[in-house]
């Protein structure tokens, strides 16, 4: 992306910085506000990707993300499975879905916690879709299947997901690596600028200081 830090050197030249808080107070005031600007793209970005690539029904990344501002930086806070859709994760049988992700099953269960969120998938209008699918290819109505399985078809569906899901893996689904590489792939040139930028600022502060002096 590109910045255009014009309108945040025009705040910063309303200001009496120079008067308070020096050439380094100028550099962080301009930098923090093109941060902002960029971690506000990306989370917007991100979501984007997200939706692009049809992981939305990866539990709640997206609701969840957010920005925290630190000394000199910024902090992007994501649920920690994040890495796992956006690397993807290779099967214990297969992985063909995330051949050169570094993540890898190595059990055939799953948590609860995993259990529960593929049940709320399940649950949704896209989820009961595939069930009714799965029980058509197999020439079973729901009725029937309700009869012959000591399972409930939902409960049914979760297992049948969990063990393809640990055997064959997680697809490499790069929504965060797109977003991060559109986004901040250009930060360091606009860094840069923005330094170069408030060196001209100050030194227009500088002349004009040098011309109101009295004679």
């Amino acid at each position: 992306m590109s910045y255009n830090i014009n309108e945040a050197q025009a705040k910063l030249e309303g200001t009496n910085f120079q008067l308070e808080n020096s050439e380094a107070q100028a550099q962080y005031s301009l930098i923090s506000d093109v941060l902002d600007r960029y971690c506000g793209d990306f989370l917007a970005e991100l979501e984007v990707q997200y939706n692009t690539l049809g992981v939305a029904a990866s539990g709640d990344l997206i609701s969840t993300a957010s920005i925290d501002e630190i000394e000199n930086g910024r902090v992007i806070n994501l649920l920690k499975y994040y890495r796992y859709v956006n690397k993807g994760v290779k099967g214990w049988f297969d992985d063909r879905n995330a051949p050169s992700s570094p993540y890898q099953y190595k059990t055939k269960g799953m948590d609860d916690r995993g259990r529960e969120s593929i049940r709320r998938y399940l649950q949704s209008a896209k989820g009961k879709s595939r069930i009714t699918q799965s029980y058509q290819a197999y020439g079973i109505s729901e009725r029937k299947f309700k009869k012959i399985s000591p399972k409930s078809p939902l409960d049914k569906a979760v297992d049948r997901a969990v063990w393809n899901i640990k055997k064959y893996g997680i697809k490499t689904n790069p929504f965060f690596d797109n977003a991060y590489e559109k986004i901040f792939g250009d930060l360091d040139v606009t860094v840069a600028n923005v330094t170069a930028e408030t060196v001209s600022i100050m030194i227009k502060v500088n002349i004009e200081e040098i011309n109101n002096r009295p004679v």
